[in-house]
């Protein structure tokens, strides 16, 4: 398993914020699942590969609901931070593992008892009725949702049936799959209101920058001293935001002695200081025919060697801040990596 993909489930995992999430999500903040009732289940199932092969397929974090002994529901949390066309069949299959090993748990119930009566049987009259069979269970429902963490709106299709929408004539005959996508930079107010563990800030981080770039000002809730994991939390945004810069924060933390103050307020202060940076590298190497070529220039450098940016995500982001086009900052980009000389 990759590190990243690691690292970004580790907050998730924990029970509290699992159930949180749940809550809000799918109970509109009523606490109808508590951290109690959650145990973690093994988050691989396996299934013959395009080569007739045994293969192992991974989802992010996977947890039983459970009331004692019986187990209620299954639920799933994916994480996207680019939209996925093929979200809706890995989700499927997903789900379909879970359906298929609650099958093969009763079928292996069911045959465990029949042998038990086998055995009784031989033992001579009456012995069957003292045999102690084990309960087959019910079918339990499995649920999964995606956070989807980006700047924008999931606009891909949600359903199977909506991927096929063009066959009109098979609608009808088509599994009426879906997925429950959150785009967690559009939660409102109000969901916000509803958390209550680390996800809080996590989610007020996301909501908080789509709102300063539609010229909005954006409220906070949470303080740093609120934080309770706090290393899975710079962990996870590490991970949905591409980058690494996020390791230097429980440092920055620590500094101001967890005095409450804004945790957005930190990040911030950090981003400025490391395109501050930039900024100033460029102008020292100048404007060249009406571009701005030497701060763009400094701009991808700080971005790349300081907070880590994927190239994708530099260009993206040089694009939105400066008129220039793609292949423009692909060239700069370069010129980055192997400067000339």
């Amino acid at each position: 398993m990759a590190a990243k993909d690691f690292t970004e489930k580790k907050l998730e995992d924990f029970n509290d914020v699992f159930a949180d999430i749940l809550n809000v999500c799918l109970f509109n903040g009523r606490v109808r699942i508590r951290e109690d009732e959650l145990e973690t289940g093994m988050a691989r199932s396996a299934y013959n590969d395009h080569k007739g092969k045994i293969a192992e397929q991974e989802r992010d974090t996977k947890k039983f609901w459970k009331n004692g002994q019986f187990r209620l529901a299954v639920f799933g949390i994916e994480n996207q931070t680019e939209e996925d066309q093929e979200m809706i069949f890995r989700n499927f299959s997903y789900d379909g593992a879970e359906y298929r090993d609650q099958i093969r748990r009763r079928e292996s119930i069911r045959r465990k008892n029949k042998n038990r009566m086998k055995a009784m049987k031989t033992e001579g009259a009456g012995a069957e009725g003292s045999v102690k069979l084990e309960r087959v269970p019910d079918f339990y429902p499995v649920v999964t949702i995606v956070l989807f963490f980006s700047e924008k709106r999931w606009k891909g299709p949600r359903s199977i049936r909506n991927y096929f929408k063009e066959y009109n004539d098979l609608e009808a005959f088509i599994p009426d799959y879906s997925i429950k996508v959150v785009d967690v930079s559009y939660l409102t107010d109000e969901q916000l209101e509803m958390f209550r563990s680390d996800f809080k800030f996590v989610a007020e981080y996301f909501v908080s920058n789509r709102k300063r770039k539609e010229g909005l000002i954006p409220e906070f809730r949470m303080t740093v001293d609120q934080l309770k994991h706090v290393e899975e939390f710079f962990e996870l945004m590490n991970a949905v935001t591409d980058t690494d810069w996020f390791s230097e924060m429980p440092e920055k933390v620590n500094e101001r002695g967890g005095n409450g103050k804004m945790l957005t307020f930190i990040l911030d202060e950090a981003r400025a200081e490391g395109e501050a940076a930039g900024r100033e590298e460029g102008r020292a190497a100048g404007r060249v025919e009406g571009e701005y070529i030497g701060e763009i220039k400094g701009r991808i450098k700080t971005l790349r060697e300081d907070l880590h940016y994927s190239d994708e995500k530099i260009i993206s982001k040089i694009m939105s801040s400066y008129d220039v086009t793609r292949e423009t900052v692909e060239k700069y980009l370069q010129e980055v990596v192997l400067p000339k000389g």
